[in-house]
């Protein structure tokens, strides 16, 4: 593995721990019972390629921090759980598929397939949070909207407006 793949994959591996921890440790708190079922499902999924990343790399990656932290604060803010999901499918999510997309260029080819692999089970968490998030409507969705929008700005801040990097 070149030093530049290995830079990339413990970069993107950090990423994966973010949301594995925070959701993970947060989940069985939440008051909203499909968003603790939700969370615990997106929780192993991050984990399952934090382990990948891993056994690729042979070194534990700490959280990226932007991502930890826009995560807590979601969770923070909302204690049915919801808010970290869309936090995790709107915010997080697609900058994480840049991120990953950018990666399949930079990386050697025998790492592309973790790559295919981490995208497959982002957008497959992206669709069931959406499917989660569509079986209900209320007054809270607009509040929630705003600072969704907030925490999107905080990443923006973090240097993450497009993509949470490759290799920072």
């Amino acid at each position: 593995m070149t030093p530049g793949t290995r830079e990339v994959l413990a970069h993107l591996a950090s990423v994966f721990a973010a949301p594995y921890r925070v959701l993970g440790a947060s989940a069985g708190s939440f008051g909203d019972d499909g968003a603790v079922v939700r969370a615990y499902e997106a929780a192993r999924t991050f984990g399952e390629l934090a382990l990948a990343a891993r056994e690729t790399l042979g070194e534990v990656r700490e959280p990226f921090a932007p991502v930890a932290v826009v995560l807590e604060r979601a969770v923070g803010e909302d204690p049915s759980g919801r808010l970290a999901l869309y936090a995790l499918a709107v915010v997080v999510g697609p900058r994480l598929l840049v991120s990953l997309r950018d990666a399949r260029a930079v990386v050697d080819a025998d790492a592309v397939d973790l790559l295919d692999h981490a995208s497959d089970l982002v957008v497959g968490q992206i669709v069931a949070i959406r499917d989660l998030a569509g079986s209900r409507h209320d007054d809270e969705d607009a509040r929630l909207a705003r600072v969704a929008r907030s925490l999107a700005e905080d990443l923006d801040a973090a240097g993450c407006a497009d993509s949470l990097g490759v290799g920072r």
